[in-house]
């Protein structure tokens, strides 16, 4: 069976990239939606398939194909901390919406979600526990997330992400687990590099006063250079991404040439350059297959690259969900219905108790400390009743979540017994 997906806010495809090559030959992207024109050409120059060039917004969810995989790494400017964080207050950050209205009327197995990590935390968190809200409660899906950093899954770089991954049935589903990096900074690095790669000494002594005027400050703002031999620091669009992610070249793999007006000798006596578009590329994981058009700028590349992923997270998250197609899924879903089945006649009253009765909120969550009320209500034992919520949620037919809360899903008004949920 194929398995058939679609890629919102595409960028240059690195989600398509890293999920492709988790489920190889078993998914087909059938549709693929980018604004930016400049990133629609990267995006066909490598996978001969032109993202519809529509603002997300006039796209009418009824018209796009039905598909088992929804692939969205939603604009994160409005939550980063390199822009303003105005978050909802911000357009780029309301364009999420329109994707719930997507998933509620195409209704997905899967939906994927990468993010900056400050959404979690911004505005105190009420904007994630408002998104958290919309995908369990309203679209009633099971919703997994964790901030990673690529550092630990085998790239060259710190960079920390947030990941959410949503399944409309319920699975064993688990983050990837930390992996041995064996890829240095040095391994993404050219042997021969272009002399226009060079800083020239009048931006270096301008960047050195900049980083001397914040460190008076006790600011850790400027520029950096990284040992070879070390990781990058976060790729970002802007210029901060390569001021801080600068290295000290060797005399013998410079090529020199003069470049417009610079000659040579303008260039920094240090030899201290930026990376390459290309170097970049292998930071974030991309494969030497992977390329630009020639009629991309360099600096249209740069902002690109900050903006995608690091394709081999992506992959190995892909890993996981594709465990959930998989045959393992029958055995999972067999342990669940044994569980669910084995519980007493008091856990399925507890159970019964906390879904049908007044308990639970708008938010389709529940405050632990209401349960001395519910059980008052009820006339139940407080002990019995939490030596049962205890086993409901070892079970997992209730799950935690971060916020010290317990999630009840709706679907379980509905049925009595797991295999009817499949």
């Amino acid at each position: 069976m194929v398995i058939k997906a679609i890629d919102l806010f595409a960028g240059i495809g690195g989600i398509r990239l890293g999920i492709e090559q988790a489920f190889g030959e078993n998914i087909k992207i059938i549709y693929a939606s980018e604004k930016s024109e400049y990133s629609r050409r990267t995006y066909f120059h490598n996978f001969n398939h032109e993202p519809e060039n529509t603002d997300i917004l006039e796209i009418k969810p009824k018209k796009i194909p039905d598909f088992d995989i929804l692939l969205a790494g939603f604009p994160c400017q409005a939550f980063s901390i390199a822009g303003k964080r105005k978050g909802f207050l911000d357009e780029r950050g309301r364009l999420v919406f329109k994707v719930f209205d997507i998933i509620n009327i195409k209704k997905p197995e899967v939906v994927f979600f990468e993010n900056v990590k400050f959404l979690k935390t911004h505005n105190k968190k009420r904007t994630f526990l408002w998104i958290l809200n919309q995908l369990e409660y309203f679209l009633e899906y099971y919703v997994f997330f964790k901030v990673l950093n690529s550092a630990n899954y085998n790239v060259p770089q710190k960079r920390e992400r947030l990941y959410i991954v949503c399944f409309k049935n319920y699975t064993d589903f688990t983050f990837p687990e930390p992996v041995r990096r064996e890829i240095q900074l040095k391994n993404c690095l050219k042997k021969q590099i272009s002399s226009k790669y060079l800083l020239s000494q009048r931006y270096l002594n301008g960047l050195k006063k900049h980083k001397k005027r914040h460190q008076e400050k006790g600011n850790g703002f400027g520029f950096q250079v990284i040992p070879k031999s070390g990781i990058a620091n976060t790729i970002v669009c802007g210029g901060m991404g390569r001021e801080r992610n600068l290295i000290k070249e060797s005399k013998e793999n410079i090529k020199w040439e003069k470049i417009g007006i610079y000659k040579p000798s303008m260039r920094n006596s240090e030899l201290i350059r930026r990376l390459t578009p290309n170097e970049f590329l292998k930071v974030q994981g991309f494969p030497s297959t992977f390329t630009f058009p020639e009629n991309i700028s360099e600096t249209e590349q740069y902002k690109q690259i900050g903006n995608t992923v690091s394709v081999p997270v992506i992959n190995q998250i892909g890993n996981e969900i594709y465990k959930h197609f998989s045959i393992v899924k029958k055995d999972i879903y067999e342990r669940k219905i044994k569980k669910f089945n084995d519980l007493s006649k008091l856990e399925y009253q507890v159970l019964k108790i906390l879904l049908i009765g007044n308990y639970i909120s708008k938010t389709g969550i529940i405050p632990i400390q209401s349960l001395e009320n519910v059980c008052k209500d009820f006339n139940l034992h407080y002990l019995d009743f939490k030596k049962s919520f205890r086993k409901l949620i070892k079970y997992e037919i209730l799950d935690k979540i971060t916020t010290k809360r317990i999630y009840f899903s709706k679907k379980i008004l509905k049925y009595r017994h797991f295999e009817d949920f499949y």
